[in-house]
Formats: structure tokens, C-alpha cells, sequence
């Protein structure tokens, strides 16, 4: 009879548990339904991604080409840079300034190649990549549009983990940090800052944006690494074996690289 009521007992809690869920869901799980309605699946366990059958490319009415700025002495060491823009860390050091020339003749032969001359050129606020922009638009040999700063541009914030490197870190810190940098983990952050999964909304929405505002346009976009991760996430990645997607390792974009989001 114990038993009996014992089952009964679990059997209520279970249901009611998943009355409680569906009435007041976590933030997670809100954010789980909303990558949903575009194809992305958030596996709340493990906190991985993957696409669902019904995933779909992103589409635009612009055309984007999106550059990463060039090296910080933060990204030399490995610290979680963020949105902060502290000096001597967050700005170019002499290889990202160097980067930075790179970038500009890339964008250059890019132009020259596709006879695609830039409607529009946008910079995230934050110094490094405003400092990119300068230097590889300087190194273009022709009339450019001016470089607009666009907020909705900026980095993944980070929370207390930015320009902290692993070995400052508490341990509690180093948890998170494992979850998002090895284990890829869309939902790993500080409680300050955002995760990934969060990232990939806001990058869709910026998208979308400017496609609406901006239709039949090319525009430039000098940005950030984990912003163009997010941005290939919602235009359609290779794959695991096991279905999920490996959005930080698998061709990470590298300092002064481009990107380029074709109109679809």
C-alpha cells in the first residue's frame, strides 16, 4: 500500500512539474523556444546546438562582408575580451595593426574581383574594431563610403570573465569558462554577461534589420569573432557526427579574416 501511494505521490509531482514548466518557463527555456521558431535546437542538458528538420538559411535582402579586427594583446593572451575597451588591452597591438593592413588589402582585392563597391561601411564601437576599419579602409585605393560606428555591432559580453585570463580566474569561474570554451556549451556565461545562444538571437535580429533598412545594399561590417561565429551559425554549418554543431571550433574566424553573408 506504501508503495501504491508512494508511485501516486511521484506521478502527481511529475505532472505537476511539467504544469509548472509550461505556465512560468526558465529563461532558458524561452530561449529554447524562440531558437526554435527558426530552426535551432537548444538541448537544455547538455547545452549544446543543433538544427531541427525544419532549419533554414537566414535570408537577406543585402549583401554583408564582415571582417573580425585585428590582434589585442588580450586576444595574444587568451583573455576574455568582450565588450570591454580598456587601453593596452583591448586596442590593436602592433601584429593587429598589422592585421589591420592585411584586412584592408583583402577588402581591396575583394572589391576588385567582384566589382562590388561598398553602399555602406559599419563598425562595432568598441576600439579594436574601430581602429581595423580606420587602418583597412586608409589602405583601399579608392572613395569609400565613411565608416558608420553601429552599436547592435558589439561582442558577446562576458560579464566578470572579460580580460581576466584563466589562471585569475575563481573556480567557480573556471566551470563556466570549461563549459563554454571546450564543451561549446550555447548556454555557459557569467551571470553579468550572455551567452552564446543569446548572441545568436541578437545577431539575427541586427541582421534582419538591416536588411529591412537597407535593401539591395553592400555594406561592410568590421566586427568581432564570436558576432560572425553567431552570424554562420544562422546562415547553415557543417555538422558533427552527432548532429550538433561545433560553433567555436570548427573554422573559428581568425584576426582580420572576412566573412562574407550573400544576399539570399
Amino acid at each position: 500500500m506504501k508503495k501504491i501511494i508512494a508511485n501516486s505521490s511521484r506521478i502527481k509531482n511529475m505532472y505537476w512539474n511539467q504544469l509548472v514548466s509550461r505556465l512560468f518557463p526558465t529563461k532558458f527555456q524561452r530561449l529554447q523556444k524562440r531558437l526554435s521558431t527558426f530552426g535551432l535546437d537548444l538541448d537544455l542538458k547538455t547545452g549544446l546546438l543543433s538544427y531541427l528538420p525544419n532549419f533554414k538559411s537566414i535570408r537577406l535582402n543585402c549583401d554583408i562582408v564582415c571582417f573580425r579586427h585585428g590582434e589585442t594583446n588580450a586576444n595574444k593572451e587568451l583573455r576574455f575580451q568582450g565588450q570591454s575597451n580598456r587601453v593596452g588591452w583591448n586596442d590593436l597591438n602592433l601584429k593587429g595593426q598589422k592585421d589591420a593592413i592585411k584586412t584592408g588589402k583583402t577588402l581591396k582585392q575583394f572589391i576588385k574581383q567582384n566589382q562590388w563597391d561598398p553602399d555602406m561601411i559599419l563598425t562595432s564601437p568598441l576600439k579594436r574594431a574601430r581602429e581595423t576599419c580606420q587602418i583597412a579602409v586608409h589602405c583601399v585605393d579608392q572613395v569609400l563610403p565613411k565608416p558608420r560606428i553601429y552599436s547592435k555591432l558589439k561582442e558577446i559580453s562576458f560579464g566578470r570573465w572579460e580580460n581576466k585570463a584563466e589562471s585569475e580566474m575563481t573556480p567557480s569561474e573556471l566551470i563556466g569558462v570549461k563549459n563554454y570554451r571546450q564543451k561549446q556549451q550555447a548556454i555557459a556565461k557569467d551571470q553579468y554577461g550572455e551567452c552564446f545562444a543569446e548572441l545568436v538571437l541578437r545577431v539575427r535580429k541586427t541582421l534582419l534589420n538591416l536588411s529591412k533598412k537597407y535593401p539591395n545594399k553592400k555594406i561592410v561590417i568590421f566586427g568581432h569573432g564570436a558576432w560572425i561565429q553567431a552570424a554562420r551559425v544562422l546562415v547553415g554549418m557543417p555538422v558533427e557526427a552527432d548532429r550538433t554543431l561545433s560553433w567555436r571550433n570548427h573554422n573559428p574566424i581568425q584576426n582580420g579574416q572576412i566573412y562574407r553573408i550573400k544576399r539570399s
